[in-house]
């Protein structure tokens, strides 16, 4: 946990949305709880040093892979704002490429990005919300939206998928399987 901004005022000129009752009630975590927790420059220090412990070597393109569910989109650009863009300037930063210094400066692996890809022309999944897609695959929703549950399904499903792609990919003749093709070939419509 992390405590949160509680005055409106602050939350104001940080930037920052109020605490709602939404994410109260969807998480279940207490306001009492929240006030008793740690500050995030706390956490976030805690947060960079463990996953520190993942890079494969030193420097930048040694740095762990971020991996998660919507990542791009909402998990990085947070990680951004708190490393280095205003408010807040907790680091790691990168001065020469301007941006986070936690995770690999190229490679992430959206969960979500591999979810549509499964499922572009899946009809029986209405949608790629990962509350939908726990119920396709017979995950449980308890403990949904906390952090600790989400990311061991979000692992189940990538190592599950991975297994998959490693055991299927090798069945496939990949080499040269585009040489000599016109891009038309793909189209059923002629040129």
């Amino acid at each position: 946990l992390i405590r949160p901004v509680f005055d409106l005022e602050e939350c104001a000129k940080l930037g920052l949305e109020p605490l709602q009752q939404e994410a109260l009630d969807i998480t279940g975590i207490k306001v009492e709880d929240l006030e008793k927790a740690p500050c995030l420059q706390e956490v976030w220090s805690r947060f960079t040093e463990h996953v520190g412990k993942f890079s494969t070597g030193t420097g930048k393109w040694a740095k762990p892979i971020a991996c998660g569910y919507n990542i791009q989109n909402f998990d990085l650009p947070i990680v951004q704002r708190i490393c280095g863009k205003t408010p807040y300037k907790f680091g790691p930063w990168d001065e020469e490429r301007e941006c986070q210094d936690v995770f690999h400066p190229r490679d992430v692996v959206d969960i979500m990005a591999i979810t549509f890809q499964l499922f572009e022309n899946n009809r029986s999944v209405w949608s790629i919300s990962f509350d939908s897609i726990r119920k396709y695959f017979g995950l449980s929703s308890e403990g949904a939206h906390s952090s600790i549950c989400d990311v061991e399904q979000n692992a189940m499903f990538l190592i599950r998928y991975m297994k998959w792609m490693r055991s299927s990919i090798p069945k496939m003749k990949l080499q040269d399987s585009m040489k000599d093709i016109n891009i038309q070939d793909f189209y059923d419509v002629p040129a």
